[in-house]
Parts: structure tokens; sequence; C-alpha cells
């Protein structure tokens, strides 16, 4: 609403008021112009300036409002501006207009519910009725189809609103139910700027008319029209300046950027920095050139264009959430635990969003529906740098259990070995274990289901390329294989079930040199078919202690046995990257508490099938236990002859009908389960009842947790010639140098970064070196045009 009543504002009163430049040189001549006493203190920073029969709010050292003393609606508009905008509290604006607080109330309300025409003086006098009918109901009927309100009608026609309002009933009028925020919100930058440009000059030449009406010329309604036009571009050209530079003096005091951003004038905050010593979280400007080079910034712009006017735009939204993830702050709430005035200087920002306004921009987000989209374009992005790490995919599901009350599909979590209720996300990740994409199944379908979709979009992706897909037992699926080959994929798996071992003497001891390290295995080689000779693939069994056998089969006949062997037991690594997300990044937390519908589509487990097992097992439970006690009683038995056997039947009656009844029963549920499907649709299972977890907001913070996570290994990377246990250690180390002090200091070009010393001398060591490999790249801050530049303390270095 206030965006829309500026806008509105400026319609009105644009041909009686004109716009200062903000500059020295006014600063200046405000600043002497109110030493003269002739003015109206209303709040900390909001003055009313009296100039004459004129009278000027000015916030903060600049005009935003200038209007004459007996004009009674630029009053009134002055009053619900200084109230809406936050510039004064609706008390203060009281006791300052000399006004009374319900009659400031009853201006908002009239304002929000009629426009600005709902403030105007009414002609007083009687108000006889006036049927509408005839010609006049056409005339109604065309203009409510252009899209006026009643209230312009009304005053086209001379009518009154609530006559309007009844004649509107009476043909069968209903009004259009209210669009939601998420489509209010600024949808496209250029397209909904230009309608809304558009709309804008339609209702200030409808305001015009009705002004001419009341004695304003036709000459004059023209200039007004034209000296909006001018006003509207340099408007523009003012919110273009201001993305690329801030408009404050001050960088600790945005109070100027913020009123642009209210105004409609600013799409995204300029990062401001200044010299500021002991900045907490310095560590965190070490990421910077790895965020950058992801292309994060690039491609959502891109792809959402922009989240409309605002101070934290969708720039510094996408960078506050990059930094939460590398510094460890693991969700929206723990912003509280931390001081946005400290956070805010990592940003070039006065302060950081609050957690209310995090959530909105990524509700904002969330509401153009791209997070899939991002997450598409950031791995084509990825993959055009780094092409080789694509040749292996492993893909794994992971399920976030769901402990409220609403009605999920189950799955089995691994580490409390049972099922729950939950959503699988079916992670793929490159062959060094670190992800590139991640699909949500919409009801916990298992991996021989997910397989197929999941490779669907590995093609969209990578293109024609032929890769190597490694997963788990779960995906076993001989004819799942035949597919997948077909499709121009090889498999890599583990064989599922028992198979006869091979005798030791048949293994052969094969050697590999990976990485620096040599490693020796105990491998049997042999092809195996399936699909009745169908499919044939290849078998390498693994020998280990005590016997232990492993079989491995893939599609693979060019690799040497031991590197088919060491590529399945990389697979390690992705379980690796689940546990660390999961206890650094919060990859499991609930973002929200939203639901969406499981698609109708999607098939589960027949529920009534699985009771039914559960009660064969019950049954075949129980008819083993009389079984065996029959038969230890049989056994017992020292006659042999008929008669004896007739008489132990006889004598064991009760138990021999208890066996009989059992067997009927377990034959009767087997009939009963195999007359059942295995799956049904998901709607017939849970009757409607089955959601799932809500998907866009909880992809958008998974996108943000990858990149902060792939940020993370590109610097443990950078230190291994200088940490020799970067292997056991890195990781630790990058979070102990993203926890790191500083101090931040700004040239004419370059943001110098100096940290302080760590720990021990060996780890200062390598936070020099990593900071001289960082300045070799040269790049620049998002949003700026300043070179980051690294250093440690001189005199701390070892």
């Amino acid at each position: 609403m206030v965006s829309n009543l500026c806008n509105l504002t400026l319609d009105i009163c644009l041909k009686k008021h004109y716009i200062y430049s903000m500059n020295k040189k006014m600063d200046t001549v405000l600043k002497e112009n109110m030493e003269d006493g002739n003015r109206i203190i209303v709040s900390r920073h909001a003055v009313i300036k009296r100039e004459g029969n004129f009278r000027s709010i000015i916030f903060s050292g600049m005009p935003v409002f200038h209007y004459h003393e007996e004009d009674i609606e630029a009053k009134k508009i002055a009053i619900v501006l200084l109230v809406d905008t936050g510039l004064a509290g609706t008390k203060e604006v009281a006791v300052a207009f000399e006004v009374h607080r319900s009659t400031i109330f009853r201006l908002q309300q009239k304002i929000a519910e009629e426009g600005i025409l709902g403030i105007m003086e009414q002609k007083r006098g009687p108000k006889g009725g006036k049927k509408i009918k005839g010609d006049l109901e056409k005339v109604l009927k065309k203009l409510k189809s252009e899209g006026l309100s009643n209230v312009a009608i009304a005053h086209k026609l001379g009518l009154s609103k609530t006559g309007v309002w009844k004649a509107l009933v009476r043909i069968g009028y209903r009004p259009k139910e209210k669009k939601s925020h998420q489509n209010v919100l600024w949808e496209a930058d250029a397209a909904s700027r230009s309608s809304q440009d558009e709309k804008e000059e339609s209702t200030f030449s409808k305001h015009s008319e009705a002004e001419a009406g009341e004695g304003v010329a036709g000459d004059e309604k023209k200039e007004c029209i034209e000296e909006r036009k001018d006003t509207k571009a340099e408007a523009k050209e003012e919110g273009s300046r201001g993305i690329e530079g801030s408009a404050d003096a001050d960088p600790t005091d945005r109070v100027v950027d913020r009123m642009l951003a209210r105004m409609g004038l600013l799409d995204d905050a300029a990062p401001v920095f200044c010299r500021q010593a002991k900045v907490s979280f310095a560590g965190f400007l070490l990421a910077v050139p790895f965020l950058v080079s992801s292309g994060v910034f690039e491609i959502a712009q891109k792809v959402y264009g922009s989240i409309g006017p605002a101070f934290y735009g969708l720039r510094t939204t996408l960078l506050t959430l990059l930094m939460m993830a590398i510094v460890r702050i693991k969700r929206a709430e723990g912003l509280k635990e931390k001081s946005p005035l400290r956070l805010g200087l990592l940003l070039g920002l006065d302060r950081t969003p609050e957690v209310k306004t995090l959530r909105r921009k990524l509700t904002c987000l969330a509401g153009f529906g791209k997070a899939y989209e991002l997450l598409k374009q950031l791995v084509r992005h990825r993959l055009r740098e780094r092409r080789k790490i694509v040749g292996y995919l492993y893909v794994d599901g992971f399920v976030r259990a769901y402990h409220g009350k609403r009605r999920l599909s189950k799955a089995y979590v691994a580490q409390r070995r049972l099922a729950m209720a939950g959503v699988t996300d079916y992670w793929v990740n490159d062959q060094n274990g670190e992800p590139l994409f991640v699909v949500t199944s919409s009801a916990n379908e298992a991996l021989t289901k997910m397989l197929k979709p999941v490779l669907a979009e590995i093609r969209e992706v990578v293109g024609k390329r032929r890769l190597t897909v490694v997963f788990d037992r779960g995906g076993w699926s001989p004819k799942l294989f035949q597919e997948i080959v077909d499709g121009g994929f090889d498999i890599m798996t583990y064989r599922k079930g028992k198979q006869r071992k091979i005798s030791k003497g048949r293994f052969i001891k094969h050697s590999l040199q990976v990485n620096g390290n040599k490693v020796s295995y105990q491998l049997h080689d042999q092809a195996v078919r399936f699909l009745k000779g169908k499919l044939r693939l290849r078998q390498v069994t693994r020998l280990r202690e005590g016997n232990y056998q492993t079989q491995i089969v893939t599609s693979r006949w060019d690799l040497s046995a031991a590197m088919v062997v060491f590529r399945m037991f990389n697979r390690w690594r992705q379980e690796n990257y689940f546990k660390y997300m999961r206890e650094e990044y919060a990859l499991d937390v609930l973002v929200d508490y939203n639901f969406d519908a499981v698609d109708l589509v999607a098939t589960v487990a027949n529920p009534e099938r699985r009771e039914l097992a559960k009660r064969l097992k019950t049954v075949r439970t129980e008819l083993a236990k009389c079984e065996r006690k029959y038969g230890a009683e049989l056994c017992n038995n020292k006659g042999t002859s008929s008669k004896t056997i007739r008489g132990f039947k006889i004598a064991h009656g009760a138990l021999g009908r208890q066996v009989r009844k059992l067997s009927k029963q377990m034959e009767k549920l087997k009939k009963k389960r195999r007359s059942l499907p295995d799956r049904i649709s998901a709607h017939k299972a849970y009757k409607g009842e089955l959601v799932r977890l809500s998907y866009e907001r909880k992809l958008l913070t998974d996108v943000i947790k990858m990149i902060a996570y792939q940020t993370e290994s590109a610097l443990v990377n950078l230190i291994k010639p200088y940490y020799a246990r970067t292997q056991e250690e890195g990781r630790n180390l990058m979070v102990s140098l993203f926890d790191n002090t500083g101090m931040l200091e700004c040239t004419d070009d370059k943001i110098v970064v100096t940290f302080d010393v760590l720990s021990s001398p060996h780890r200062t060591s390598v936070l020099g070196n990593l900071c001289k490999e960082l300045n070799k790249i040269g790049v620049k801050f998002p949003g700026t045009e300043y070179v980051v530049e690294y250093r440690v303390h001189d005199k701390n270095v070892a």
C-alpha cells in the first residue's frame, strides 16, 4: 500500500510541486533554511518547514512532500504519507497537524478502500436518488468492463457510489477475487513496470479529467500529463543510479536508500564499505571468489528478474542466505542470536534483514516457482567449467523425517532402521562426492521407480554424453538395467540376494594407483546373464577377511576390475556428504510448515497388502510354534504301531486342530494377498488425506546449501599444497577460517580484508597462502566494482 500511495501522491501533486535533487548543495540550503525557526518537529527525523503559504515535509534533511496550506486534500495526503511510510507515529502526526487520532485512522481507511478520491471534498447538498436504467445502464456496464472502480464511475456519471454498486449487483455483476500476495508481488522487471506506467498514466489522465470538470482547463491538463511523464522518466533514471551507488553518505546509516526503496525507486541496496576493525565472521569473505564463479547471482537475475522495489533485493537476499550457510547459521531463526549490525558489515549494509523479512523474501522467491529452473541452470554452468567430474554419477535417496500430525507417506530411515513419515530426496553427486542436483519424490517412491526420472533429468542437463550411474542395492532390477543401458547410460551397483560363494583359490590380487595412493584388492572377474540370457553384464567379486564376498555388477567392460571396485566403494563419499550436511548445514530441517498436495498419478505400496503381510507373519509364527510343539510330542511318543499313533492323535487332538486351523488361515491370507496389487495410486491408498512437505522453499534452501558446500570444497582444494592434514582436517580448518575476525578497509577500487591470526602459527601460515591464491583470482564483490584483496596481519604471520 505504501508503494501505491507514494505513486498516487506523485500523480496528484506533481503539477504544483517540484522534486529536489539529492546533492550536497541542496543539503546546505535546507540546513540554512531550517535555522530560521519556521518549523514544526513531527518526530525524530521528520520536520514540517514553513515557507510562506507552503509547507514542506523534510525527512533526514531531504524534502519528501510539498503542499499549499489551503490545499485540504494535499494536507490529508501528507498526514497519511507520514504515518504509512513510518516517518512518524500516529500520535506525533496528530499533535503536529492538530487533528484527532481517529481522523488519521479514518483517512487511512478511506485511502485503502477508495484511493485518493476517497478523501476528496464531496459536493454538499441534498443527494437525491437517480434510477440507473436504459442507456445509463449500458454506459455503466461499459465503464465497469474497462476496469474503472465504483468511485470513479460514480464521479464520472454524477452518481453516488452506493447507487452504482446497487445497480451493478442488480445487473448481475460479481466482484473478482482479490489477487494473492504472491501475484501482487513484482513478477518481472520490464513487463510489470511498463504495465504499471501505463496504468498510472491512465489513472492520472482520469484524475486530470475530473479536475478539468471542476475548472481546470484542457491546456493545463495536457501540461500536467507531460510534466508527469518527464518526472517519471527522471525517477526511473534516479532509481537505476541508486542501484549502482548509494545515496547515503554514512555506510552505517542507510536512511535515504531505505526511503528510496519505499518509494519504489530502488530494487536493491548497493553494498557500501568503510573502515571497520574487528569484524565478526570476516572469514566469510574468503568464499566470495567462488560464490561469484558459481554464477548464482547472474543466473538468479536471469531466472527471477527482480523481486520488486526493495532495500533487500534479489542479490542481497541470496548473499545473505549464502553467508548464513557458510558461517553455520543453520536456519532463519539463527539470525536472532547474531548481531545484525556486525553481520551487515560483511554485506556492505547497515544491518542484515530480520527473520520475518528473510522469510518474506523466501516466500516471494518461492512464489515464482522457478527453484528447479535455477538449479538446472547452475548445474549447466558448473558442468561447463568442470566437465570431467561427471564421468561417474552417484544416485541415492535421503529421507527428511517428519514428526508432525499431518499424514505423510512413510520411507525407510537408515539412521534409525525403521520406516517413518517423511519426504525422500534423491541426490545426484559427481565422482568426487560433491552435489549436482536433487529430485524430490512425490510419495516416497523406491529408487527403482525414481531412477528413470532422475536419469531423464541428468540427460537433459549433460546432453548426449554417456555416463556411468552408481547406486546401491535399492535400485536392483535387471529389467530396469536393460532400459538404462539402452538409454545410453552405464550402470554399476551391488548384486542383491544370496549367491553361491566363489572358491578362495580363484581370487587374484589387483593393485591400483589413485590420487597418489596405492590400493590392492583380492578380486574375481566373470560374466553373468539375466532376463533369460538377454542381458549380459560383468560381475566383479571382492574377497575380504572371513571369506566375506561382495559382488558388484556393471555394464562397463573397458575398466579394470580394481577400478570397478574403487568406483563402487567410492559411493561412501555420497553417504559422508549426507552426514556432513545433516550435522553442519541442517539439511533435513523443516524450512516451513506448509504442505503440498501429492501427485494423484504417483503410486505407493498398497497399505492393505502390507497389513495382510503383517497378519500373515503373525499366523506363520503361531503355526510354526504349534508345529514344533506337536512334533516334539510325537518324537517323545515311544509307540510305533498304528494304534499308538491313533491314540497319540486322540490324546493331542486339540493341538492338531489348532495346527490345521492355522494352516487354513495362512492359506486364506496368502490367496487374498495374491489378489491385491503391489502398488496403487497415492490418492486411493490414503483416501485423499495424503500430503507432502512443501517443495519450493526447501529446494531454494537446498540450492543455497549446495553452493556453500561446493565453495567450501573449492577452498579446501586450494589449501592442499600448504596443509598436510587436509584430508582429515581440511573442512574443520575452513570452519575456523570462516569464524575468524578481521578488519575491513575500502579504497577507490579495492576492499581490503586483513585477517587476525589463528590458534597456531602453521594455521596462520595456511591462511596467508590461501589469501595469496585468492588474490590471483581478483574477483569483484557482488554488486560493486571493488576488487576484494585479502591479507593477514603482518606482524603476526609466522
